[in-house]
């Protein structure tokens, strides 16, 4: 199998109202099946979820927009491991102290995926 994993803030983008330009034409362009998500940007929405008071305006709303997620990506989902979970949370550290500014997912980024 073969594809791109994409950032959870790609993921954001791609499904705003109005997506970046760029973005969206680089997802359009291409194939679906190709399109990958990993457990953890499904842990980032909830965290977000849970984040919210109860009874928050916004929370129907962004409810509905992680199920359309987890529907969209429903067989390309991929797991993460123990061992690369410890990794990410060792090079975000150090690109973090290194660099004084977020890690590297908080900007558009897709990577490469092969599986």
């Amino acid at each position: 199998m073969k594809g791109w994993l994409l950032d959870t803030n790609v993921v954001a983008e791609i499904v705003r109202p109005k997506p970046d330009r760029k973005v969206q034409s680089w997802i359009v362009a291409q194939p679906e099946n190709t399109l990958f998500i990993s457990i953890l940007t499904l842990a980032e929405y909830q965290k977000g979820l849970h984040n919210l008071v109860p009874g928050d305006p916004i929370l129907p709303r962004l409810q509905a927009l992680v199920v359309r997620i987890e529907t969209r990506f429903a067989s390309r989902i991929l797991p993460v491991s123990n061992a690369i979970a410890l990794r990410l949370g060792a090079i975000s550290g150090e690109v973090k102290r290194l660099t004084k500014h977020s890690p590297p997912g908080h900007r558009h980024s897709a990577r490469r995926h092969r599986h």
